[in-house]
């Protein structure tokens, strides 16, 4: 290694060959010249650059990262550490429209959707929107009972009812088990029940190929739509199927 590549003071003490190797006023900086890498602040070099400590950089940029199995990037923080992103502008997230949702991604995968125009994570299953949604029910009392279906699977608090525009506390007055509804008291059948359910998210757009069901309560994911020679089908909730007559002419 030529002296004049090193520019400033250089001493002895400071400046210490081990074999092919290079360190650096006791590592500081080494060079693990027989594997090609360098190490800050340590000589026990893994990986082309191995850094004990901290790093602090005014603007740090990845790009054009690749490799065999893909181009990930595994921040992970040890003993109970964060990743934090501090700063008052923004984060930018992966950005496409429903076609283009990836498959196989890890749950818990978020990115925004143009579609939508709504951020969305992947549940391991199906993309879910993040976006909350208010879908309602209204049906009359019949004066005979105090159990009614209703047209999705909610739970008592999930569930915003009333009973001739007048709101019912849940538990006291209703309660609600998957798509059942159960009354303190029995409606009359000159009352309007409406049923608001809350809904944090639901899943992206519809999939397709699913078997088609055999009835109306076959196992089936949210948006799963199957068809045959004679229906389509489309799971409208869990569990839950509806279908459709197929016109030979229109």
């Amino acid at each position: 290694m030529a002296i004049g590549k090193i520019s400033g003071p250089m001493l002895q003490s400071d400046l210490a060959r081990q074999g092919v190797d290079l360190s650096i006023d006791s590592n500081v900086a080494y060079f693990d010249v027989a594997n090609r890498r360098v190490g800050i602040n340590t000589a026990s070099t893994t990986d082309t650059l191995t850094v004990d400590g901290n790093i602090s950089a005014t603007q740090y940029y990845l790009g054009n990262i690749s490799s065999v199995s893909g181009a990930n990037v595994y921040l992970a923080p040890t003993l109970g550490g964060m990743v934090q992103i501090i700063g008052t502008n923004a984060f930018a997230i992966p950005t496409g429209n429903t076609a283009q949702e990836p498959a196989g991604v890890p749950e818990g995968s978020v990115r925004y959707n143009t579609d939508t125009s709504s951020p969305e994570f992947y549940n391991g299953t199906s993309w879910v929107t993040m976006t909350a949604a208010v879908g309602y029910q209204t049906f009359s009392g019949n004066g005979v009972g105090n159990t009614y279906p209703l047209s999705q699977s909610t739970t008592t608090g999930g569930a915003i009812v009333s009973l001739n525009g007048v709101q019912q506390t849940p538990g006291v007055a209703y309660n609600i088990s998957s798509n059942v509804i159960v009354f303190a008291e029995i409606p009359l059948s000159t009352d309007t029940v409406d049923v608001r359910y809350i809904t944090t998210g639901q899943p992206s757009g519809l999939t397709l190929g699913a078997t088609p069901p055999s009835t109306s309560t076959s196992a089936g994911t949210t948006g799963q739509v199957a068809y045959d020679s004679s229906y389509v089908y489309i799971c409208v909730a869990t569990n839950s199927w509806i279908r459709a007559n197929i016109q030979a002419t229109f």
